[in-house]
């Protein structure tokens, strides 16, 4: 567990020894805290705002070149942007400066945190992984401050934490290899983002035209062109919509049973790692109406955002006792003419999304009622089509939900390469070249 040193900085547990070679200081004395970059004011310059900023990956493109406004953060090349305020700094947004010119100065967003590399101290890419260490973006995270949805992290806390710094050549060694992991984080993103592409374009096909060469007549309707032979149904005619009223506050009797609630949703079907286990009361009627069966598609029937509306997950695997939560809609299909997996996916397209969103009423807080559930529409093949139809884009989603798996236990093995070479606990060789 992490120690407070006598002066009340952040440091390194009292059972750890420092490594040899290695010094241990404060984070502001690593790096340059918002070191002095100077470029004219009214030039033209890169431009990086926040949405520029990675969360994953590590490079920096810069989104366009602007004047240089008076305000703003000033950085060039070899610096690393943190970002300060919430919800940024929680989702990791951090990038090194890696794309200007020789002596370019580039201008970005004032909640950016610019830290520089101190020379003969720190390197560029060393600075970078400091910053990206998990022990030290908790410790910051903690230390925001400010109203809610507005919190800042203070740079005041570069001053209270203290890192570990080894020899250069030895930051250089460390830096290689996290920089690998990352391009392997990269390059299987990349991969996602093209099968991303694949598949939307695969289901826009599926969902208009159906299986291919199959449907030579097309018709139009409301919600567009569709094979002649289907129809266009509203949900309420072939589905059963149950409302939830259950939450982790409903007792129910001296049952135990598992709540899902839309947390609990992993690539559109629904899973059962973080469900909430409880005791409750109520009728024998609620808990029948709230049980999830498989084939069972729920969908978010309120949202702060009328765009997270509607979204659905489909119930793949028998749990016992698994009650559906007060924030999900049940769509129990007629198996004799809808498929669950087809209405999973039908949901999901645009042409549904669009009406969910049309349908959510609210001001602050946005909520379907049962009734505009019902009048949803969604293109209805036979049965036979709808499996197939079904199989092709689940076959798509597995090759994508396996290169995120990857990419996740890539992830999971950077932050425990991170914990042990930034501390010095697990050293490395440096190259010969760079000693």
């Amino acid at each position: 567990m992490p120690r407070q040193s006598e002066d009340g900085k952040k440091t390194a547990p009292a059972t750890e020894r420092i490594p040899g070679g290695w010094r241990e200081l404060p984070f502001s004395d690593a790096v340059e805290i918002n070191p002095r970059r100077v470029v004219a004011r009214g030039t033209l310059a890169p431009f990086v705002d926040m949405a520029s900023l990675p969360a994953e990956t590590r490079d920096i493109r810069p989104g366009r070149v602007k004047p240089v406004a008076p305000g703003g953060s000033r950085f060039a090349n070899g610096d690393t942007l943190f970002a300060r305020i919430t919800p940024c700094t929680e989702n990791g947004k951090t990038g090194l400066v890696d794309c200007l010119s020789t002596g370019e100065v580039a201008t970005g967003s004032t909640e950016f945190i610019v830290l520089g590399p101190r020379p003969d101290l720190t390197l560029p890419e060393y600075v970078y992984y400091l910053a990206k260490n998990p022990a030290f973006r908790s410790y910051a995270i903690s230390r925001m401050m400010g109203t809610s949805g507005r919190q800042r992290v203070p740079t005041s806390v570069f001053d209270d934490f203290e890192v570990r710094i080894p020899p250069v050549p030895e930051q250089n060694k460390i830096a290689a290899i996290l920089s690998a992991v990352d391009d392997a984080i990269e390059n299987t993103q990349a991969v996602i983002e093209q099968l991303m592409i694949v598949k939307r374009g695969l289901v826009q096909d599926l969902f208009v035209q159906g299986l291919p060469g199959r449907h030579s007549l097309f018709k139009k309707t409301r919600d567009g062109e569709i094979p002649n032979d289907w129809r266009l149904m509203n949900l309420g005619d072939v589905v059963d919509v149950h409302l939830s009223s259950v939450d982790k506050k409903t007792r129910i009797g001296e049952q135990k049973v598992w709540l899902c609630n839309y947390t609990d949703v992993y690539h559109h079907h629904v899973i059962r790692s973080d469900m909430v286990f409880m005791e409750a009361t109520a009728t024998e009627r609620e808990i029948h109406n709230c049980q999830l069966e498989v084939g069972d598609v729920v969908i978010t029937k309120d949202s702060e955002t009328p765009d997270d509306i509607g979204v659905p997950a489909v119930v793949r695997d028998k749990f016992h006792n698994l009650i559906c939560g007060y924030h999900l809609a049940i769509l129990r299909p007629a198996k004799s003419i809808l498929d669950g997996e087809y209405l999973g996916f039908a949901l999901n397209q645009e042409r549904a999304r669009k009406q969910f969103r049309t349908y959510a009423n609210g001001i602050t807080r946005f909520g379907l009622r049962k009734r505009d559930i019902q009048r949803v529409r969604i293109p209805l093949p036979s049965i036979s089509e709808q499996r197939r139809i079904a199989a092709v884009v689940a076959s798509v989603n597995d090759v994508i939900e396996k290169h995120q798996s990857a990419m996740d236990r890539i992830r999971v093995c950077k932050g425990a390469l991170m914990s042990v070479l930034l501390t010095g606990e697990v050293r490395v060789t440096p190259n010969k070249e760079a000693a």
